[in-house]
């Protein structure tokens, strides 16, 4: 529970971080049945902050002020900490912190009154320090809490898709099977239309979660043109588009409110008006069993990554990158050998029971069926060039024999 309540602050903080680049002013606040009374909302002041983010610390504290230069980064004036003397001490630590930044304080917290519950009561104290608009965040519990009595199956989905949770390069993998199980629903539809636990307020600021291509455009400076363009591109008597790329040049010639993106695997054109249907586009590509649809060409693993460069008939090139310290399984290969040519960094490589060191513009031939190894004892990256040869080159050709990160 305690990591499914982490995960869904994560995703509180996330949401709170794109409301800020939006909030303007609220200035009536409302309530819905059954929750605390609100305070009014704070005069108003000539020029005030944007947005000022109110946090109450509770058990949270040190993590979110830990938070406050990213917080603040985009787009907070002001954030206020209310002090509730949280049991595990972490009080002190985050008032150290909040006091190294100008646009942070800590405001001290009175005891609730009859009838309040602690919670709500935590987000009055809040509402009554701010000097500014504001935005109240408070503990995941009560969204948990309304989630398992509102919507028991998602509960049920991802608290045992937390339960079963893997750890992958540091980022928390949720049980895939688990997850599944979710109904589809937004937490706008499936909690806050029905939950009699939350406060609104009536906001006069534009909003939009981005959700659409058409979303994004609105939103996003233009060229003289009327087009949104990221990347090498060149458009000529073209408007209304989006021309994204990851690298390759992309050029359009009189066409007009099309979506373009270009990544290293992948082409994309869709009229905007229908880019709502990417999601049956992807679907079909998956139904063709294709490779671009599941695996992108940068594949993240525990030690660093590995792109691929070029493939044909019985050949593929890859781009090796081992983070410092990093080390890939020892393993064998039924199918194929491998030749490793560095570029950059410093080697060690175990071949059956051989050890050698390589720098920079030296290689190595590893033969199918070898047992093999690839460390980087070096204090930079490790970077180089390998070339599969091989009747067979997936990635399911390998053999692990030994693996620091427990994969099979």
């Amino acid at each position: 529970m305690n990591t499914l309540r982490r995960a869904v602050t994560a995703f509180l903080l996330l949401k709170l971080s794109v409301l800020i680049l939006n909030l303007w002013q609220f200035p009536v606040l409302r309530r819905s049945p059954n929750v605390s009374p609100p305070i009014a909302a704070p005069p108003a002041r000539p020029q005030p902050p944007q947005a000022s983010l109110l946090v109450p610390m509770r058990n949270e504290a040190a993590r979110l002020a830990a938070s406050i230069p990213a917080m603040l980064a985009q787009g907070a004036d002001e954030i206020i900490m209310l002090d509730d003397e949280s049991a595990d001490g972490t009080g002190a630590l985050a008032r150290a912190l909040v006091a190294e930044h100008p646009g942070a304080r800590v405001v001290d917290g009175v005891p609730a009154p009859p009838g309040w519950v602690g919670k709500n009561w935590a987000c009055h104290q809040l509402a009554a320090k701010a000097s500014s608009p504001l935005l109240i965040f408070c503990d995941a519990d009560v969204l948990l809490a309304e989630l398992k009595r509102l919507q028991l199956e998602i509960f049920d989905a991802i608290e045992a898709a937390v339960a079963k949770a893997t750890n992958d390069l540091g980022f928390l993998r949720l049980d895939p099977e688990a997850f599944a199980r979710s109904p589809s629903k937004s937490i706008d539809y499936a909690v806050m239309e029905k939950t009699d636990r939350a406060a609104v307020v009536a906001g006069d600021f534009r909003w939009s979660d981005i959700g659409s291509w058409d979303a994004l455009f609105d939103i996003t400076p233009r060229d003289a043109a009327g087009n949104v363009v990221h990347g090498p591109a060149v458009t000529m008597d073209a408007t209304g588009n989006i021309v994204h790329s990851d690298g390759r040049l992309v050029t359009a010639v009189g066409v007009k409110d099309l979506v373009i993106v270009s990544t290293s695997d992948a082409v994309m054109v869709v009229p905007r008006a229908r880019s709502q249907e990417v999601r049956e586009l992807v679907a079909e590509v998956k139904a063709a069993k294709r490779p671009e649809a599941t695996d992108h060409r940068r594949v993240h693993r525990p030690w660093g990554y590995y792109e691929s460069i070029d493939m044909g008939e019985r050949f593929q090139v890859k781009r090796i990158v081992v983070k410092q310290g990093g080390r890939l399984s020892l393993q064998m290969h039924h199918h194929r050998a491998e030749h490793w040519v560095v570029v950059r960094g410093t080697a060690r490589v175990t071949i059956d029971d051989s050890v050698k060191i390589l720098h920079e513009n030296e290689s190595i031939y590893v033969p199918s069926g070898a047992r093999h190894r690839l460390e980087n004892p070096g204090k930079i990256d490790l970077e180089l060039i390998e070339v599969q040869t091989g009747s067979y080159l997936g990635e399911d050709d390998i053999v692990r024999l030994e693996d620091d990160y427990h994969r099979r």
